[in-house]
């Protein structure tokens, strides 16, 4: 047990960052939904908060990989850690000044605030470091955050900083180096010196955003439980931003040079268009059909289709995946259901599901699709962007499949996202399945269900011993329908 410090006067140190006005404090969270999405952030504080979206599936879904991912990694790494209830932030924060006054080894999601600085926040973890001396004794504390995240953003890097400078203030030595672990549990030492000065001005950012300055709404930039409500205000606006490719930077680029809506894009002047900055020559053309499309609220052409591989059955498919714990703590991605809609020339379109019962039946599950797919006659097989090819090249590698029998689907894949979004410019605020799809009439037969919402039926289906066939019910429809979807977008690019 370390030294403790006889004559440390808690009273005197709680009253010293308590004093103050507790208001205008800048919670360390803050820092990370800032630099994730200044816009979500400012409604955080300034929007009316019946607008804010409900939880759903793919929220919830996030929320508890998080929350698993923590509790393995404090049971492994940080063994016993304190963690006590409180009734208000101050309440808490003296509870962890008496903790860390006692010595505690690991303490977990505990209040550190210093109202005199405008600063609050909960570390995920802060680890007694013995030798190096503070306030309490002859022993300080360091900063342990924990993500999920394999590679960690600036954001998170930034929120563990400002841990850092509270934990710094509060026990009167600032440690030079705070830690992160990521999704795959390794511990990241982050040097303070090297993020200092970028939390200097984030914080003036988050500042400036608390004070109540404006900030735009640009479509598809903001994040739950916003993004309902900024892309209705972005649609409102006919934004500039509800054209495909035009973020934020674009976007304040085009709006600076006086293209701030969708109608002065469509009436634009190509030539012109490209004097903006990083608005080139092809880019200038897309945006100004893509604008016409939506303001017309029909698919246009935009230039002569590429030439599609066809063969004597067409195979439409499309995978569902979940994430797994492994034992390490980290997640894998395994692709439990494969489903296909196959048809031959004038042939009634049927689909075939292939489901693995458990995360264990990966492997047999793609090779009983594989096999099924090479007793096609002259097959060709579509999807819908990257995800397929590249998830079966992994799926193929990681168990050793045979090449031929592989190559019977991998040399016959046909991406038909580019194939039909340089073809068309389609009166759509995005290029997604659901996108393109939903703008030319097809419609999913369940409301209630998304492309993350079936990670968590799956894991429901699978924790059931199979029993909960209303969840697998549930998944094989939204399958069904993604297939469907994109034989329907197929279908109609190939009438025009």
């Amino acid at each position: 047990m370390p030294a403790l410090n006889p004559n440390l006067d808690l009273n005197d140190i709680y009253r010293r960052f308590t004093d103050g006005d507790r208001s205008g404090a800048v919670r360390a969270g803050w820092v990370e939904r800032y630099l994730d999405s200044p816009v979500s952030f400012w409604c955080s504080l300034h929007a009316p908060s019946a607008a804010r979206d409900p939880m759903n599936d793919q929220q919830q879904h996030i929320f508890d990989i998080g929350n698993t991912h923590q509790d393995r990694v404090n049971a492994l790494l940080y063994p016993g850690g304190i963690q006590e209830v409180f009734t208000s932030e101050e309440d808490g924060f003296r509870r962890s000044l008496e903790v860390m006054a006692e010595g505690g080894v690991y303490i977990k999601d505990m209040p550190l605030v210093c109202w005199p600085n405008g600063l609050t926040g909960r570390p995920d973890v802060l680890e007694r470091v013995d030798g190096v001396p503070s306030v309490f004794g002859d022993y300080s504390y360091r900063v342990v955050e924990i993500k999920s995240a394999r590679r960690l953003r600036e954001s998170q890097i930034l929120q563990g900083a400002l841990y850092n400078r509270v934990l710094g203030l509060v026990q009167g030595y600032e440690p030079p180096i705070f830690q992160m672990v990521n999704g795959d549990s390794g511990i990241v030492p982050v040097d303070m010196a090297d993020v200092d000065h970028r939390l200097d001005e984030v914080l003036a950012e988050v500042r400036e955003i608390m004070g109540g300055k404006p900030v735009d709404f640009c479509y598809g930039a903001a994040r739950w439980p916003w993004m309902s409500y900024v892309d209705s205000q972005a649609v409102a606006a006919n934004d500039v931003s509800l054209i495909v490719g035009v973020g934020a930077t674009v976007r304040s680029n085009l709006v600076a040079a006086g293209y701030a809506t969708l109608q002065s894009i469509a009436e634009a002047n190509e030539t012109e268009l490209v004097t903006v900055r990083r608005v080139g020559a092809a880019t200038a053309k897309k945006m100004v059909i893509s604008a016409r499309a939506i303001q017309g609220n029909q698919p246009l052409p935009r230039g002569e289709l590429a030439v599609l591989r066809r063969g004597r059955t067409e195979v439409f498919f499309d995978f569902e995946g979940a994430q797994e714990q492994e034992q390490d703590g980290g997640l894998e991605l395994v692709n439990y259901l494969i489903g296909a809609i196959h048809r031959t020339p004038g042939g009634e379109a049927r689909y075939k599901p292939f489901f693995a019962e458990t995360f264990d039946d990966e492997d047999a599950n793609l090779t009983a699709f594989l096999q099924w797919a090479g007793s096609l006659d002259d097959p060709v097989f579509y999807h819908w962007h990257s995800y397929e090819r590249t998830h079966l090249e992994k799926m193929v590698d990681r168990y050793g499949v045979d090449p031929v029998l592989a190559a019977g689907v991998l040399d016959r894949l046909e991406d038909l996202s580019p194939w039909a979004t340089k073809g068309f410019a389609f009166p759509a605020y995005g290029e997604s399945l659901k996108d393109i799809a939903k703008c030319l009439g097809f419609k999913w037969r369940q409301d209630d269900v998304t492309g993350v919402g079936t990670m968590s039926l799956y894991m429901r289906y699978v924790d059931s011993g199979s029993a909960d066939q209303t969840a697998k019910g549930k998944i094989i429809i939204y399958n069904e329908d993604d297939c469907l979807a994109t034989m329907y977008i197929y279908d109609w690019v190939m009438a025009q």
